[in-house]
């Protein structure tokens, strides 16, 4: 067992090593084992994406822009680009543009649930090489939010950008900045708050190795031009002018502001997952106070900080805080006090919401609320709202005028969000 130097063999260091592995699996919890083994057969996670499948055929979705993005697409190959909403979104646009004629809604959503897979295996990859431990199980917490199942199977750019927000992110952790520049562009190209995420992790990177290497330079550099070129064409397509980056929120009070950021955020994870969330306080603590040690944790810190930041200001769309879930998730993982089976029941928690929920108080407009009413009511989950509005709306003919498809996606929105403002809630004339 020992070489004739007197110094230990590779035969010795295996079999160390063998009785290690024996006793630290004999000590581990049941949680630890199931992490353990998830890590060592990481294709199991794509399994979780089956299910979701028989959603694909359920038509475009009930996001309140569907339509919009699918004339947008029709303008792009008429060539006469025509921006969906502001401030545009050429890359899913375009990509839809290619896509709806093939096969339609089964097309466009089959690319949607190839950006959850995508990001089913960028996360750990990107976590583990980071030094996290339960990367997979962490990745199970982010994938278990219903907004991120919905938007998995839907005609919706939130999985797509941050597919390729963390593309980017691996490809700078493997030191190769163009890529990492040109998989950031794609990102803000799909969405614009993107760029508050890219900044994040060059500001983070910068910072952690009090420098700015030429890797950073060349990635921002080469994102920024490019993110800039793919709203170029919005630009134009309003007579080039800056109207393209005007939202359509209004200016409500700072309360009201408050209001829907707070409502919105609990809506979103539900109630049970904030129990969950605030049991592993300690954890968040730890993240944001190492957020110095790595540069993934500093991005994180700094981007949720952000993320959250603008959606303080503009609480629109529950799918727009599934960045911020990326966010928390990311922290809480690079902390080595985390448990596994924290993260399961983070996991365990959002499924559950998206079947069964608890509204406590309703808004009188929805998204331009200045009052709310106090309306306790268990209520089927956004998942299951989502499913059961187009069930109902499946096989239902297209209409004829865009103004009616328009009003088809409204209505749909309003089905899907009954669960959350109640279905007595006014709704307001143009999202």
């Amino acid at each position: 067992m020992v070489s004739s130097g007197g110094q230990t063999g590779p035969r010795t260091l295996q079999c160390v090593a063998h009785a290690v592995a024996v006793r630290t699996t004999a000590h581990a919890t049941w949680a630890e084992r199931a992490s353990d083994w998830l890590a060592s057969r990481p294709y199991v996670l794509y399994l979780v994406l089956v299910p979701l499948v028989p959603l694909v055929f359920l038509g475009y979705g009930t996001d309140v822009d569907t339509w919009n993005v699918r004339s947008s697409a029709s303008s792009i190959r008429a060539g006469h680009y025509v921006i969906s909403r502001p401030p545009g979104a050429l890359v899913h646009e375009a990509a839809t543009a290619v896509l709806d004629p093939v096969a339609g809604s089964v097309a466009t959503n089959l690319a949607s649930l190839a950006a959850a897979a995508a990001i089913l295996y960028l996360l750990p990859s990107v976590l583990r090489r980071a030094g996290a431990k339960h990367a997979e199980l962490a990745t199970l917490a982010v994938v278990a939010n219903p907004f991120f199942i919905v938007s998995a199977t839907s005609l919706i750019d939130a999985l797509w950008a941050i597919a390729f927000l963390l593309g980017g992110v691996e490809a700078a952790q493997r030191r190769r900045p163009w890529l990492a520049g040109i998989l950031w562009a794609l990102a803000i190209g799909c969405r614009l708050d993107m760029v508050l995420l890219v900044i994040a992790y060059l500001v983070a990177d910068a910072l952690v190795r009090r420098s700015v290497t030429k890797q950073a330079v060349v990635s921002g550099a080469v994102a920024g031009v490019l993110g800039c070129a793919l709203f170029v064409p919005a630009w134009l397509s309003v007579g080039r002018s800056a109207d393209f980056l005007e939202n359509t929120f209004g200016s409500p009070t700072l309360a009201g502001l408050f209001g829907r950021w707070v409502l919105k955020q609990a809506l979103f994870i539900g109630l049970p997952a904030l129990i969950v969330l605030a049991v592993g306080w300690r954890s968040l603590v730890e993240g944001v106070r190492r957020w110095h040690s790595s540069t993934l944790l500093a991005f994180a810190v700094i981007g949720g900080l952000l993320q959250e930041a603008l959606f303080f200001r503009l609480p629109w769309k529950f799918t727009h805080l599934l960045p911020v879930l990326v966010c928390v998730v990311i922290v809480f993982a690079l902390v080595p006090r985390t448990r596994p089976e924290w993260f399961m029941a983070l996991a365990a928690t959002q499924l559950l919401w998206g079947v069964i929920a608890v509204r406590t108080v309703v808004p009188n407009v929805r998204d331009q609320a200045t009052r709310a009413r106090f309306d306790l009511s268990v209520v089927a989950g956004p998942l299951v709202s989502d499913i059961r509005c187009r069930v109902d709306d499946h096989g239902v003919p297209p209409h004829a005028s865009p103004a009616d498809e328009n009003a088809r996606a409204l209505a749909l929105y309003r089905c899907t969000n009954n669960w959350a403002y109640g279905s007595d809630v006014d709704v307001p004339t143009s999202p």
